[in-house]
């Protein structure tokens, strides 16, 4: 008999109930909602350092470039990397923005001897337009 009720137990202890699978979803579902913006928001911080540190690559190029002798244009005036003359000075290539796919690349200006870089957009003529400055005082949304 004692046997008997003890297989009867067993059997109901094989599988979990519809409330434990229940509350087991919805942990994992909270769990989710917690990690996903987190994740997100650290991708993004990611991707503004990464700007960042090349806008301060790029500034160091050009000082790298101006103390070895050779002259910039001293204008108060955005130009874009490509095609610069510093680019030798620069290991890797241009690098392209990552932070967002509306800025087509990294721009300069070199006047009264301050190195300044950012990133751009352009217009439908291609004229560099909305400058954001990366280097040397992050502006929005690159200040952390």
């Amino acid at each position: 008999m004692l046997s008997w009720f003890l297989k009867k137990i067993n059997a109901r202890q094989k599988g979990f109930t519809l409330i434990e699978m229940i509350v087991v979803i919805g942990i994992i579902a909270i769990l989710v909602g917690i990690a996903v913006p987190q994740a997100v928001k650290q991708i993004n911080r990611a991707k503004i350092n990464a700007d960042l540190a090349n806008a301060r690559n790029i500034a160091m190029a050009i000082q790298q470039y101006i103390l070895d002798g050779k002259s910039l244009e001293n204008e108060d005036k955005w130009k874009p990397v490509d095609g610069a003359d510093f680019l030798s000075y620069l290991s890797g290539g241009v690098p392209k923005p990552k932070y967002s796919s509306d800025y087509k690349g990294f721009c300069y200006k070199y006047f009264n001897e301050t190195v300044s870089v950012g990133v751009y957009k352009v217009d439908n003529s291609g004229n560099i337009q909305d400058v954001i400055s990366l280097y040397p005082t992050p502006e929005s949304p690159y200040n952390q």
